[in-house]
């Protein structure tokens, strides 16, 4: 899936770039495989060092730090699901992307939770530590 994400991130135009960055803003900017966490993640990182280092698979991850140190693989099942459906059935080398196939994928980054917190902006002021706030909500340690 990344190295599809990014090669044809690579391909568009600079306005189709900008367009990736701004819609699927922080995560549009870098648009890169980040790998997995070394700690708790260490079968899917040794797996995918393997297939780089070893197999010569995915040469466009070759060379680089794989190690993310934060677990994301949760993210990649869910970014997946959305990609899946844009492969191509004659394998990842035809699997062509747009702008909004690439934007969609993207925004899976973010834990679909976050975003009620991310559209309401906040309200009230914080109570402090141990106290109800504004909302009634209980600050505890």
């Amino acid at each position: 899936m990344w190295a599809v994400l990014e090669r044809e991130y690579a391909v568009l135009s600079d306005a189709d770039k900008a367009l990736v960055k701004k819609e699927a803003e922080p995560f549009g900017r870098n648009v890169r495989f980040r790998g997995f966490d070394g700690n708790h993640e260490a079968d899917h990182l040794v797996h995918a060092l393997f297939l780089i280092e070893d197999f010569g698979l995915y040469q466009i991850f070759k060379g680089r730090d794989l190690n993310s140190y934060t677990p994301l693989l949760d993210v990649y099942r869910r970014m997946f699901k959305v990609f899946e459906p844009m492969r191509s059935p004659v394998g990842l080398q035809a699997t062509k992307l747009s702008a909004s196939d690439i934007i969609g994928v993207l925004k899976e980054i973010l834990h679909p939770q976050q975003w009620p917190f991310l559209l309401k902006p906040l309200t009230g002021t914080l109570a402090p530590i141990g106290q109800s706030d504004a909302n009634g909500a209980n600050r505890a340690l």
